[in-house]
């Protein structure tokens, strides 16, 4: 007696072997150069695949090597991979609140907020303590004794995590891990003021503005601050070197907006997480208005890491400097600001002429985010320690002119 599968047994085996064997034609379809445009599917954010596969010879196919690339090649550009992947961080992130793409170091704080766990980290566990800042400390106030001898502006600018800012946000679990001693930045604040040394407190700015706005002062699917919070920490460092003489003036935005669906540099986290379907809450965006300036224009030095960025645009959008060079942790890159454009110099940073490129500059300011002051060294540390060693060799530097820019190559 024949046994015939009940139909829906049979549909469904079909739509499985249509869903196994439609994407390996499509695979090879999409590399056909007429038809990769129109079968080439999206882009997955923060992941680079390996791209050196192996041409085929008969070596490479004894030694495995083609063997291996093959396996890579459908690993990386299986037809319809973007899609899955997207499909099921959206199911993990739904239903878990959680996100399958270890690389991105995401956390889920309430009400669906992102954050990195590194923030989180340092504001429930990593402890620094007082005698481990002074060093720096110490840095610190020798340089803006240096500065200070020769007639140019410095200051320190603490930028804000956003941890700190929103801990009532802090994901459930983490509450019970909480440790009670001071923070690094508690430690910081009296430390600078102890000493003199000129500073500017952003996480001070962003919790005074998020109790009395309601812009938000940091973008519910980014890492860094909001434009808001950059333009208000950027006028305070004006404000700062304006109490130290300089000729600045403050910053005036125009145009200001409120968008609902949020520019990468507002969704850098959630960009990473690669989901299927977009976010949409409000981010505020406003252009800079130039600043008449008649006569010499002084220039900048800020050495921080990535919470510079927004803030030296403002600054020089506003084209009252000359030019701003920033040194991106350091050593890892130096970028160079000229009347709205910007360039990469080096990357990474081989080495640095500090009468130049640090001494021969009219400001100097120093950024390190709160969440860093605990990681003893730091960036401010190894650069403080190296200025100053030049400084010791070098007490009355020649009056070179100060670096520009424009004379040099771009990286390459």
């Amino acid at each position: 007696m024949k046994n015939d599968m009940p139909r829906s047994e049979r549909i469904l085996m079909m739509l499985i072997i249509i869903f196994f064997a439609v994407p390996l034609p499509l695979t090879f379809l999409a590399h056909v150069g007429p038809l990769k445009k129109s079968l080439r599917m999206g882009h997955l954010k923060g992941i680079l695949p390996q791209t050196d596969y192996t041409p085929f010879s008969w070596s490479a196919v004894f030694n495995a090597k083609y063997q291996a690339s093959v396996g890579r090649f459908f690993d990386n550009e299986f037809f319809g991979r973007p899609g899955l992947i997207e499909l099921t961080d959206e199911l993990y992130f739904r239903l878990f609140k959680i996100s399958p793409m270890k690389s991105t170091l995401a956390v889920v704080g309430k009400k669906e907020t992102l954050f990195e766990d590194l923030y989180w980290n340092e504001y429930v566990l990593n402890r620094v303590r007082k005698e481990q800042l002074l060093p720096l400390i110490i840095n610190l106030k020798q340089m803006q004794e240096l500065y200070r001898s020769r007639g140019k502006g410095f200051v320190v600018v603490i930028t804000p995590s956003k941890a700190s800012v929103y801990p009532e946000l802090l994901p459930a679990g983490w509450e019970r891990r909480y440790d009670p001693r001071p923070r690094g930045y508690d430690q910081f604040l009296p430390l600078l003021r102890e000493q003199g040394i000129h500073y500017v407190d952003g996480h001070a700015i962003a919790t005074t503005a998020r109790d009395s706005s309601d812009v938000p002062v940091f973008p519910k699917g980014g890492i860094h601050w909001g434009a808001y919070t950059a333009f208000l920490t950027a006028n305070a460092v004006i404000a700062e070197l304006q109490s130290q003489g300089k000729p600045l003036q403050l910053l005036h935005y125009t145009n200001y907006r409120v968008l609902n669906t949020p520019p990468e540099q507002d969704a850098d986290i959630l960009q990473l997480l690669n989901l299927m379907f977009p976010w949409h809450y409000p981010v505020v965006d406003f252009d800079i208005k130039p600043v008449p300036v008649t006569g010499h224009r002084p220039n900048m030095v800020i050495v921080g890491g990535s919470f510079i960025w927004r803030m030296t645009d403002f600054l020089n959008d506003s084209r009252q400097f000359s030019e701003i060079d920033c040194f991106y942790y350091y050593k890892v890159r130096k970028k160079s600001f000229y009347d709205g454009k910007s360039r990469i110099i080096s990357e990474p940073v081989q080495s640095v002429d500090f009468d130049r490129e640090i001494f021969a500059a009219d400001n100097l300011v120093l950024e390190i985010n709160e969440s860093f002051i605990s990681n003893i060294p730091n960036h401010l540390d190894k650069f403080t320690t190296d200025a100053l060693q030049h400084a010791a060799t070098s007490p009355n530097p020649s009056p070179a002119p100060a670096y520009l820019y424009e004379n040099t190559q771009p990286a390459q």
